[in-house]
C-alpha cells in the first residue's frame, strides 16, 4: 500500500458524509451571508469544512482500528503520518469545490447576496490557517488518539474560526457582485511568504508527529 492508497482511503471514507457536509456548508454560508465581507465567508467556510473532513478521517481511523491494521502491513510509519498531512491539501481543494457548488446553487435561488469566488490570495490565506490548525492538532492526535484529543480539536477549531474572520477585516469589495476583495495576502511576495510559512509549519509538525508515532506501541 502506498501513500496515494492511504489518501484514497481517506477520500473514500468521506463519501458517507458528503450529504452531511453539504448541508453543514449550506447552513454555514446562509448563516454568515449577513457579513459585509464575502471573502471572509469563503475563508471561514473552507476552514470549517476542512476541519470537519480531518476530524471525520481521524474518527473513522480510530473506530476502524486502522493503526493496528496498517502497522501489521509492510508499510513505513512515515508514509502513514505523511498521508495525513498531504490530505490537508486535498481537503482544501474538495472544500473549495463544495463551496463553489453550494454558493452557486444558493445564488441561483436568490438566497445569497454577495459571494466570493476562488482567488489565489484567499486560498493561500485559508491554507495557512488550516496548516497551523492541523499542525497543532495532528501531533496530539498521533500521541493520544481521536477520543482523547477531541477537546483540543474543539479549542483549535473555535480559536481559528474567529481568528480567520478577523484576518480579512473590512476588506474593500470590488465593483462587482462576485466578491472580488483585497486579500491580506494579495501581493505576490505576501503569497509566497504565506505559502512557505504553511509548508514550514506542516514540515515541523510532521517531524514531531513522526517521532511520536515511531515510538508508539500497537
Amino acid at each position: 500500500m502506498t501513500m496515494l492508497s492511504l489518501m484514497m482511503k481517506d477520500i473514500y471514507l468521506l463519501r458517507k458524509t458528503i450529504v452531511l457536509c453539504m448541508l453543514y456548508l449550506v447552513i454555514l454560508i446562509i448563516s454568515l451571508s449577513g457579513m459585509e465581507d464575502a471573502g471572509a465567508v469563503f475563508a471561514v467556510c473552507i476552514f470549517a469544512l476542512v476541519h470537519m473532513f480531518m476530524m471525520t478521517s481521524c474518527y473513522q481511523d480510530e473506530r476502524n482500528k486502522s493503526d493496528i491494521i496498517l502497522n501489521s502491513m509492510p508499510l513505513k510509519r512515515s508514509v502513514i503520518v505523511g498521508s495525513k498531512y498531504l490530505m490537508l491539501f486535498m481537503y482544501v481543494v474538495i472544500a473549495s469545490a463544495f463551496y463553489l457548488v453550494a454558493s452557486w446553487i444558493l445564488g441561483q435561488l436568490n438566497l445569497l447576496g454577495k459571494t466570493s469566488g476562488l482567488s489565489v490570495g484567499g486560498l493561500i490565506l485559508t491554507l495557512l490557517v488550516c496548516s497551523v490548525s492541523a499542525g497543532i492538532y495532528l501531533p496530539l492526535y498521533f500521541k493520544v488518539g481521536y477520543m482523547k484529543s477531541r477537546l483540543l480539536s474543539l479549542i483549535v477549531f473555535f480559536a481559528f474560526f474567529f481568528i480567520l474572520g478577523f484576518l480579512v477585516p473590512g476588506a474593500e469589495m470590488g465593483g462587482t457582485d462576485s466578491g472580488s476583495i483585497d486579500w491580506p495576502v494579495s501581493a505576490p511576495a505576501e503569497r509566497i511568504t504565506a505559502l512557505l510559512l504553511s509548508l514550514a509549519v506542516l514540515a515541523v509538525s510532521y517531524l514531531i508527529s513522526l517521532r511520536i508515532y515511531r515510538n508508539k506501541e500497537f
